[in-house]
């Protein structure tokens, strides 16, 4: 009996020994819980300005340093240094390349107002103004242009003092006849060689009116210089048609009368043969006139 006692009595206090156990525990844990618990920072991601990696950067090509074109200077023959060479007063001028024997040449040719003599009525004469034509002929060589030809200084020797009036220093004067002119080249195989036509007329002059009948003057480079080969001078009040190479031959056709034409209105054709000589010059071996627009030479 005092055995289950004692034995109840220990049951006892270990079941109120574990009752503080569990006390103790319940009290710790609500201690625990009411402790605030310490709030986590939050992690923040920044996004990054650069290009997203997928997406590759374009390499820049560096633009080229634009500099000024130079200008280039010309190698070839320069008109505009031509036209440099023309009076400062010129008027109506025109300018024009062509080849003798491969070699470049330019015409020159321009009007200038100047006092010139007036042939009057009758004996009455005096003094006007009026345009005279500058003709010259350039050729380019070393990279500039040199004069070849000047018509006024050319003149003299086709026409007589008393036709022509006086030249001075190549220069026209008051009292020289007005001349009127035209340049035409001709590509020419035999061995003379290409030869530049003249074609010239007067008026005006010592003489007073003068027909004005024109002055053909065919001229080849040689030695340096424009020589005349052939020079006639046509009775015609008329021009010079054409002119060509054809084979051995120059044909020449100039304005003819025909025996019912008048004075004034020549309707046919003269035809020349011009054939080259031995001494580098142009003969006539060969005419025929006829209707214009006729060929009158035998085929």
């Amino acid at each position: 009996m005092t055995r289950r006692i004692a034995i109840r009595r220990l049951w006892l206090a270990l079941g109120g020994l574990l009752l503080v156990l569990v006390l103790l525990a319940g009290c710790k844990e609500t201690e625990e819980s009411a402790s605030p618990s310490p709030t986590p920072t939050p992690i923040v991601t920044t996004t990054a300005q650069a290009s997203p990696a997928s997406t590759p950067t374009p390499e820049l090509t560096p633009k080229p340093t634009q500099k000024a074109t130079p200008v280039a200077t010309p190698t070839g023959p320069d008109l505009g240094a031509l036209q440099q060479m023309a009076d400062p007063a010129a008027k109506n001028l025109s300018m024009g390349e062509f080849e003798l024997n491969d070699e470049t040449f330019a015409k020159l040719a321009y009007d200038l107002q100047e006092r010139v003599a007036s042939p009057g009525i009758g004996s009455q004469g005096g003094v006007m103004d009026a345009d005279r034509q500058y003709l010259e002929v350039y050729r380019w060589a070393d990279g500039s242009w040199e004069r070849a030809f000047n018509l006024y200084e050319f003149l003299p020797a086709i026409y007589p003092l008393e036709q022509l009036g006086p030249v001075v220093d190549n220069k026209p004067q008051t009292a020289t006849a007005v001349v009127h002119a035209e340049l035409t080249p001709v590509q020419f195989e035999a061995e003379i060689g290409d030869v530049l036509f003249l074609e010239t007329g007067l008026e005006g002059g010592p003489q007073g009116v003068q027909h004005p009948a024109p002055t053909i003057t065919a001229l080849v480079w040689r030695d340096g210089e424009l020589h005349a080969a052939y020079s006639e001078e046509f009775a015609v009040r008329g021009e010079m048609v054409s002119v060509r190479a054809a084979g051995e031959y120059i044909e020449l056709v100039m304005d003819a009368y025909l025996s019912t034409d008048p004075m004034c209105c020549p309707t046919g054709w003269e035809m020349l043969r011009l054939a080259p000589t031995e001494l580098g010059d142009l003969n006539p071996v060969e005419r025929c006139t006829g209707p214009e627009n006729h060929y009158c030479f035998v085929q």
